[in-house]
């Protein structure tokens, strides 16, 4: 059972971290916006950004048939790393429309 609890922590953990990808969007938000000099519309479709790409992508992920065909595990991995990726070039100098298409990614 040791064993079995470790990976099971690892995984809570593992998901939390990549979750807090998604759920950060809300505490940088008006940070976000001031930064990129964004409109109202822009503000919005920030704040939108992130839900918009989730739904997207899991229904590619179910077309496709991924979670099926690939090992989860290194599904999560990849789709987190991409996602922290994405986050990360918000640090960079970017455009709105870069942040909204990143932020969708993420």
């Amino acid at each position: 059972m040791p064993g079995k609890s470790r990976t099971v922590a690892l995984l809570v953990v593992a998901e939390i971290l990549a979750m807090s990808l998604w759920f950060v969007s809300s505490s940088i938000q008006g940070e976000l916006s001031i930064a990129l000099d964004a409109t109202p519309w822009q503000q919005a479709a920030l704040a939108a950004a992130v839900q918009a790409g989730f739904v997207l992508g899991a229904v590619a992920m179910a077309v496709l048939g991924l979670a099926d065909s690939l090992d989860p595990r290194r599904v999560l991995a990849c789709s987190a790393l991409i996602a922290a990726v994405c986050n990360a070039a918000l640090l960079l100098p970017v455009s709105a429309e870069v942040a909204i298409g990143l932020r969708a990614l993420t």
